[in-house]
């Protein structure tokens, strides 16, 4: 959806929907004292804006759940130029160690506000809200940019628990000519680049079961930076001395030209160390 269509009634029913689920019966409690009107950027006069300064825009409200206080309703910019989409942040990517006290009391409360996040964003997509599945949809219509780029034809695993987005990322690359393999999880993404060698893969840092550089980790047990390429792609802060497997670091959201910017130069020297 264009900026320019964003109106004050679809965020006056986005944020309702996400009330009656995150906060159900305490729901106009939590409502922010907020004016919404008018249209575009107006509209989100209200909101933070978290948007980087060349980057794509993203707009956010924090609203927390009945557990968790920092959950964020964000509408925001993504893959493709002026398309805003609606997505819950559960803004909860601590990285916490197995050792640490609370750690499993951590992960039943961040399973939690992935329960929540998936209730939120299916109620948006039936009652006709964009989310990352329009994104997915669109892509599938955006026609190939590059004529002979470095890694052309070469085999791209596109990791991300979120799946509207994983299928909007390989479809921009099936079109770019890539030959692309899916998995949704570290588990997967490990099994998967052990089986099929990728020349390069696309892993999101925040996911179930293994986190990115848990999976980066054991996938460089058996491929060498000379085999294949790593880029991380992270909404989170996180330490940079423990992702030495990693050969790139995307920040979310980014568009289409930073993704392809990335992938063509990590291409580019698959013949390094």
């Amino acid at each position: 959806m264009e900026l320019d269509s964003i109106s004050a009634e679809l965020v006056e029913h986005a944020l309702g929907l996400y009330l009656a689920i995150a906060w159900p019966g305490r729901e106009e409690e939590k409502c922010p004292d907020m004016n919404i009107e008018g249209r575009g950027a107006a509209v989100l006069s209200g909101f933070t804006n978290e948007s980087k300064r060349d980057g794509d825009r993203r707009y956010v409200l924090r609203l927390g759940n009945s557990r968790y206080p920092h959950m964020k309703l964000v509408v925001e910019e993504y893959l493709l130029p002026g398309e805003y989409v609606f997505e819950v942040d559960t803004h909860d990517q601590l990285d916490l160690k197995p050792d640490y006290p609370d750690y499993e009391a951590w992960q039943v409360l961040k399973e939690a506000n992935r329960q929540i996040k998936a209730e939120i964003e299916q109620c948006w997509r039936e009652e006709k809200i964009p989310t990352y599945a329009d994104l997915a949809e669109k892509a599938t219509r955006v026609e190939r940019t590059s004529g002979g780029v470095p890694g052309d034809g070469c085999k791209i695993l596109v990791v991300d628990d979120e799946r509207e987005i994983a299928d909007a990322v390989a479809t921009l690359l099936i079109t770019e000519g890539y030959d692309v393999l899916l998995a949704h999880d570290g588990e997967q993404a490990v099994g998967t680049a052990v089986r099929e060698r990728p020349d390069l893969i696309l892993m999101d840092f925040q996911m179930p079961r293994l986190d990115g550089v848990q999976a980066a980790i054991r996938i460089r047990k058996t491929l060498k930076k000379s085999e294949c390429r790593i880029l991380l792609a992270t909404a989170a802060l996180m330490d940079l001395s423990a992702v030495a497997e990693a050969d790139g670091f995307l920040l979310k959201p980014y568009s289409k030209e930073i993704l392809f910017s990335f992938i063509h130069a990590l291409l580019g020297q698959r013949s390094g160390t």
